[in-house]
């Protein structure tokens, strides 16, 4: 669910298609940030106790990062030229 613009989103948990408050149910809230302004905005608000998420997923890259944030890389010591 989109907050501020594409780049900036809630994670909502979703049970039998509707959606459910999370803080309602006593579970953790999820935010993604992707974007160095979206991440900047994110600082601030952290920084003034107005974060109202327990968990962000951060990227700089805008629209996130080709492989996703954090992956693991690829153990190429195992490969074989053909």
């Amino acid at each position: 669910k989109a907050l501020k613009n594409s780049d900036f989103r809630k994670a909502v948990l979703v049970v039998d298609g509707t959606e459910v408050e999370t803080s309602d149910v006593g579970l953790p809230r999820f935010a993604v940030a992707n974007g160095f302004r979206n991440i900047q905005n994110l600082s601030r608000r952290i920084k003034l106790k107005k974060c109202e998420f327990d968990y962000v997923e951060v990227m700089s890259c805008p629209s996130g990062c080709n492989n996703g944030g954090g992956q693991v890389g690829i153990d190429t010591s195992n490969t074989i030229a053909a």
